[in-house]
């Protein structure tokens, strides 16, 4: 099955990346909305209420084929951790990568000021340009294991921005980490 995935575009922050869909469509489980979508963390922090309604409106759209990364704020709520098609788990990769931090990131204020979207937030995306942030052995453990709970042997996150999609495997379960945008998968 050939499914479209859209990862980590950060919508309204200073790093968005812009990516083809119509945010008023409904689309059905061939696209995949996996995460950092929306960026409550570092949008204006005048723009927060209006954004938190846009992401309540787009979530309600795709409850079957959205899943919450760490900068939509939204906490950890069970329903929308990942999506499930194919053989295949979506999940963001937060989590997984280190449920303690990323957990606690999740629930902390909206909104960022002058000096963050001005200063921090492009340093921040410079660095990841740089550093090739290869995922760690914890991680991959993690991201097997739950594709084992999910009863699956795939499994699919966005979350570290690699410059190209990985591919590894890790205890049977094929792991892939895909770059910021849009990626095509066969699964």
């Amino acid at each position: 099955m050939n499914i479209t995935v859209f990862t980590d575009l950060h919508l309204f922050a200073p790093n968005e990346v812009r990516a083809h869909f119509d945010e008023n469509k409904t689309y059905d489980q061939s696209v995949i909305f996996l995460g950092d979508i929306f960026d409550l963390a570092n949008c204006k922090k005048s723009f927060v209420p209006k954004l938190r309604e846009i992401c309540k409106n787009f979530i309600e759209r795709h409850q079957k084929n959205f899943v919450l990364g760490n900068h939509e704020r939204a906490g950890t709520p069970f329903k929308f951790r990942y999506v499930v098609v194919n053989n295949t788990v979506f999940t963001h990769g937060d989590l997984e990568a280190n449920p303690d931090k990323w957990g606690a990131y999740r629930k902390k204020e909206h909104g960022a000021g002058f000096l963050k979207r001005t200063f921090i937030v492009p340093f921040i995306e410079d660095a990841e340009q740089i550093i090739d942030r290869k995922p760690k052995e914890d991680f991959l453990k993690r991201a097997s294991t739950f594709a084992k709970e999910m009863g699956v042997t795939n499994y699919v996150c966005g979350h570290f921005h690699p410059k190209e999609m990985i591919v590894t495997e890790h205890d049977g379960v094929r792991i892939y980490i895909l770059p910021r945008g849009r990626s095509e998968l066969n699964v």
